[in-house]
């Protein structure tokens, strides 16, 4: 059972919820105020149609019909920018084409007659007995079970036919079996003669083995034949493999000697460039104590000139608040009267 229905930008529907009461539930209202696209979105929901994109608000949006059953379950089909599925719970479906999820078909349990569009003839009353009868067997589940009751029917006569089919084969193998009255002795004989080819395959693959293994031996001797006349070179061979490998030794310590010699004479070059630089030793140092006075020099001519340029600021400000100081009496001079006006006191002028 449904218990809610909400509909976003589906036809006129902007965002619309409608709760639904046990029983009964009758919805009013004018003319193209939205009563039949509550029926389309339903169907949209439960069946997948239509298809296409004219059943969407024009303002935008997604476009998502939301049912939630009886047992809490949140049923939405959903299509627009952000997909188009469906959502059963927490479960999403896409790529479903024109079906409907079969775990949404299970949950909604809706079919043909649950839905009634607006201009279909009234429920059975338009019906012929025979169809009205075929709505309740449906609902009844009766359709199930005369379906049922013919698919056992159809089976129980396939099987019957299958039985008849056997037994005459049957009957047919033993008139056969009635022409070879010796076929007992005849299995025997069959059976050993197959354990006797069973028993002649092993000799066959035996004897092939011993064939491989006496081609290896034979190779192997042709092999020791080859090499039996290089075993008087063998004492020459050593001796010489001996000599090879003195040779590189020798050869490696001359490399090493060499080696030696190089960094004896490297060394000499740099004892020779030290006792030039020892030389200078003294001219060196003097040269460095001259540039240590002579950054010390630099840094003290820095600081004075910081300073003479301090004390020429200091000189500027001084000046002028000195005429800063001359314009402020001048001015006072001028705006204060010859008498106090408090006190009547004349005014004592000062000479600077």
């Amino acid at each position: 059972m449904i218990k809610s229905l909400t509909i976003q930008n589906f036809q006129s529907h902007k965002n619309t919820t409608l709760e639904f009461d046990k029983g009964v539930n009758v919805i009013t209202g004018s003319s193209d105020s939205g009563k039949t696209s509550i029926v389309r979105a339903l169907r949209w929901l439960v069946w997948n149609r239509p298809g296409g994109d004219s059943f969407r608000s024009y303002w935008g949006g997604d476009t998502i019909v939301t049912v939630i059953t009886d047992n809490a379950t949140d049923i939405s089909r959903s299509k627009g920018a952000s997909g188009n599925l469906y959502k059963a719970g927490e479960n999403s479906f896409v790529g479903f084409s024109t079906n409907v999820p079969q775990e949404v078909q299970d949950l909604l349990k809706m079919d043909e007659i649950n839905l009634q569009q607006q201009l279909d003839s009234p429920f059975l009353l338009s019906e012929t007995p025979g169809n009205v009868a075929q709505y309740f067997n449906k609902i009844a589940n009766l359709d199930k079970i005369d379906s049922t009751t013919s698919n056992i029917n159809s089976a129980i006569r396939k099987i019957n036919a299958d039985i008849q089919y056997t037994n005459e084969q049957i009957n047919k193998y033993e008139q056969k079996l009635n022409e070879f009255p010796d076929l007992e002795a005849i299995e025997k004989q069959l059976n050993r003669i197959e354990r006797k080819e069973v028993r002649c395959d092993d000799l066959y693959e035996n004897i092939q083995k011993m064939k491989r293994v006496i081609a290896n031996i034979n190779s192997l001797d042709n092999e020791i034949e080859i090499e039996s006349d290089l075993l008087q070179y063998e004492k020459t061979i050593n001796l010489l493999l001996t000599k090879l490998n003195n040779k590189k030794s020798l050869n490696q310590s001359i490399t090493d000697f060499k080696n030696v010699i190089h960094r004896i004479k490297q060394i000499d070059l740099d004892t020779i460039q030290l006792h030039q630089l020892i030389k200078i030793e003294d001219t060196v140092n003097t040269l460095i104590v001259k540039c240590d006075g002579r950054d010390k020099q630099g840094t003290a001519v820095r600081k004075l000139k910081g300073q003479l340029y301090k004390l020429s600021t200091l000189d500027q400000t001084l000046l002028k608040t000195q005429q800063n100081a001359t314009k402020l009496e001048d001015d006072f001079h001028n705006i204060f009267p010859d008498t106090c006006p408090l006190c009547g006191t004349p005014k004592i002028k000062i000479k600077t």
